[in-house]
């Protein structure tokens, strides 16, 4: 007797990942899961306020919201959003509505905040400008070995102690001050160095 076996195929299913590099700053949907294997999937990224659609990595590419993928295999796919910052100075919108600047940003920018700084250089300093007593500034104490800098330093910022003895001849970075990352809060002149007059400098790298 001829025999016939027959079956149907069962389609694998396939796996999308989908990480979004900054959660805070915008979402994906849908935000992965399982699918037929062949399915067409449409990702669309949605920033937040005061934050932008950047890039896609991974399976997906390009700047375009939204992107096509077709689930022949596991994927995996980054949504990368970035802040939306001044013309001028660079400061996150999000940050100036942090501290009550939501209009006119470019002119928020350089209105002194409350501890009588630039807007913007609070921001560099990582500074409250609502508040007056948050201030930028850089203490003194002898120490044995010379004399000790301290002052409050804030995480996503490096620190350059300059130093004059002749304030017509301006500032020139103290050798091994240059760039100090936090949580570095202090520095301690050597005693052949600490004649003069310091100075500290704060910058976002």
């Amino acid at each position: 007797d001829d025999v016939e076996v027959r079956g149907d195929g069962v389609a694998p299913n396939r796996t999308l990942t989908v990480t979004v590099q900054q959660p805070e700053w915008g979402s994906v949907t849908p935000p992965g899961g399982v699918f037929a294997d062949g399915s067409p999937v449409t990702l669309t990224a949605t920033p937040n306020n005061f934050f932008r659609f950047a890039t896609w990595q991974g399976a997906a590419a390009g700047t375009s919201t939204v992107a096509s993928l077709v689930m022949t295999n596991n994927l995996q796919v980054t949504a990368v959003f970035a802040e939306i910052v001044t013309t001028n100075h660079a400061v996150p919108l999000s940050w100036l509505a942090q501290y009550g600047f939501t209009n006119n940003p470019e002119v928020a920018t350089s209105l002194p905040g409350s501890n009588g700084m630039p807007v913007w250089a609070s921001y560099v300093a990582g500074l409250d400008p609502g508040d007056p007593g948050s201030v930028f500034s850089v203490e003194t104490e002898p120490a044995p070995a010379g004399l000790v800098l301290e002052w409050n330093a804030v995480s996503g910022r490096v620190y350059t102690i300059y130093r004059s003895t002749n304030l017509m001849n301006g500032f020139s970075p103290l050798p091994g001050a240059v760039d100090l990352p936090w949580p570095r809060h202090s520095f301690t002149a050597a005693t052949d160095a600490v004649e003069g007059s310091f100075d500290l400098g704060v910058r976002i790298p």
